[in-house]
């Protein structure tokens, strides 16, 4: 499926780490030239006490006063929960629903759709809708003739096989004044036993209207020890789970350890999710393996350790 692996490095950036689950990097291109349409020719906001790569696309300079909501969306009430040191930035759920108009023995396409809008940060919003439209399409190697949600399901009405179902979820994990977290979903089902599912990250700093890949956390001659943590969090991952796996080490012969990018800045430490069939069968979903703050003290920017520490 065309999809933001490891978002934050594949659409954001054109430097970062490629997941090895990647298929193309030819919708990297046009997706850049989109978010350069969506975003405008702005340049970064100078950060009074922190240095990121350029690599990370600066979205904006300043906030929008405006709520983003695609058409057909019926927004809830302003959501503003204090989470960590401050208040939480005001959000607005999405929620769309499309039928194909192609059916068959009352069998239609179906498209839902659960996502969120920053009320303040139109620009963030944007890139959000954009972002989880992309995750629709199995394709890898071709450009989708929709550009965000609305769109998307127009095309799905027309065009929707009888019984497809496709599931898009942007979830907010994280929400805090200096730092947020979203989850991008989505489960596809075009026939046969069983559906595809993935989950890809944006982290966003807003302060400085930055996206941050793990690149953009990580010292650039550690990132091989971040491999080294992430590589014994996984052995960690494996003792936890040895009751379902039977034979260990015939498991990690069949489905071994794979360097994974796809990583969420969570308060506790970094989240790191994994597509089924990459490190485990279909049985274990999509596993999530977690790498403690004081596992990579060493190896992440100090100025980032304390943005992600929540300080």
């Amino acid at each position: 499926m065309i999809k933001p692996a490891a978002i934050t490095s594949r659409l954001i950036s054109k430097c970062a780490p490629a997941n090895n689950h990647l298929k193309s990097m030819n919708f990297i291109f046009w997706l850049l030239i989109l978010i350069v349409l969506v975003t405008g020719c702005s340049s970064s906001k100078v950060a009074p006490n922190i240095t990121l790569p350029k690599r990370d696309l600066t979205l904006s300079n300043k906030p929008s006063p405006n709520t983003l909501a695609p058409t057909n969306s019926a927004p809830t009430a302003i959501q503003s929960a204090q989470t960590e040191a401050g208040p939480a930035l005001a959000t607005q759920a999405i929620t769309m629903a499309f039928k194909g108009k192609n059916c068959l023995n009352n069998q239609c396409g179906k498209l839902t759709i659960t996502s969120v809008a920053f009320t303040e940060f139109k620009e963030f919003s944007a890139f959000i809708d954009l972002s989880l439209a992309t995750m629709a399409s199995l394709d890898s190697n071709s450009v989708p003739p929709y550009r965000g949600l609305a769109s998307l399901g127009d095309y799905f009405e027309e065009t929707a096989s009888p019984g497809k179902d496709v599931v898009l979820e942007a979830k907010v994990l994280r929400n805090s004044p200096t730092i947020v977290v979203i989850a991008l979903s989505s489960y596809i089902f075009s026939g046969g036993a069983n559906g595809q599912s993935s989950t890809q990250y944006l982290n966003w700093l807003p302060d400085f209207n930055r996206l941050a890949t793990l690149r953009s956390i990580v010292i650039p001659e550690r990132m091989p020890q971040f491999i080294e943590v992430l590589k014994q969090a996984h052995q960690n991952w494996l003792m936890q789970n040895r009751d379902a796996m039977g034979n260990v080490a015939q498991f990690s012969k069949q489905w071994p350890f794979k360097p994974n990018y796809n990583v969420a800045i969570m308060q506790q430490g970094l989240q790191v999710s994994y597509d089924p069939y990459t490190i485990a069968p279909k049985s274990f979903g999509e596993p999530k393996i977690f790498i403690s703050y004081a596992q990579v003290e060493d190896i992440m920017r100090p100025e980032f350790l304390r943005i992600a520490n929540g300080l």
